[in-house]
């Protein structure tokens, strides 16, 4: 399966990848290792975004700022209050992104609209955060405003499973056979992953099969390493013929 959308979340792919996957008997995804090392990993984030709107009251600044309720102070304090989320060592990161509020320099602002970016390495730890978000935005400062959360869920978590180890270790062992070297990753990325939706099925998936480069995302720097890829179609070709054939 070639993917159009899985830059922008995978949302209308997401079905057909997991219906795909439930079809076959393993997944190797073509995803690259993103730090330009050739590896294979074994987790990467779930990801969810919340988009907060929060409503006060407007009113003019300077003549009569008491009557308004002001919605980027709000917002504001529902920032600060919810600093803790983030828990690195958990891996759950919460990070507020993008921010706006108001409509001219002299009202209060009776709109503020916040997003923030949510990253989780266990898919039980996402309603924990939403209900940590939830009871954060219960906490106002002022009473008188009025705070929505729009949870927008991407990728889940993914973690390989025991196959899924077992796959990194042969794809290795096969790699090692034409020169090439391929290490397993120990930690997880911060970033999200096709892989994770295939592996809702509970098959057997391989993530890091793409030609290995760096860069990613920009106009001019983005390469691939040129003489890796003989080594990585040997890979490809022998991981589909020895699974094919139940070696």
């Amino acid at each position: 399966m070639f993917n159009t959308d899985e830059e922008i979340g995978s949302f209308g792919s997401r079905d057909l990848i997991q219906q795909l996957s439930a079809s076959h008997d393993y997944v190797l995804s073509h995803e690259p290792a993103v730090d330009g090392s050739e590896s294979f990993g074994m987790a990467t984030s779930g990801i969810a975004h919340a988009e907060v709107t929060v409503k006060g009251v407007a009113s003019h600044a300077g003549v009569a700022p008491e009557l308004g309720v002001n919605a980027l102070t709000e917002a504001a304090d529902l920032i600060l209050r919810t600093q803790d989320i983030d828990d690195k060592g958990r891996e759950i990161r919460f990070n507020w992104t993008l921010a706006s509020a108001g409509s001219a320099s002299n009202a209060i602002p009776d709109v503020a609209k916040l997003t923030a970016d949510m990253r989780y390495g266990r898919n039980d730890d996402y309603d924990a955060i939403v209900a940590m978000l939830a009871e954060r935005a219960q906490r106002k400062r002022l009473q008188g405003s009025q705070i929505d959360i729009d949870m927008k869920r991407g990728r889940p978590a993914f973690n390989a499973s025991t196959k899924g180890q077992a796959l990194a270790a042969k794809g290795r062992a096969i790699y090692e056979e034409v020169g090439g070297k391929i290490s397993i990753a120990s930690t997880r990325t911060g970033g999200g992953s096709d892989a994770a939706y295939a592996a809702l099925t509970g098959k057997p998936v391989l993530e890091g099969m793409g030609l290995p480069g760096f860069n990613y995302h920009t106009n001019a720097d983005e390469y691939v390493l040129v003489d890796a890829i003989p080594r990585r179609l040997y890979l490809e070709t022998r991981m589909i013929m020895d699974l094919a054939q139940g070696r």
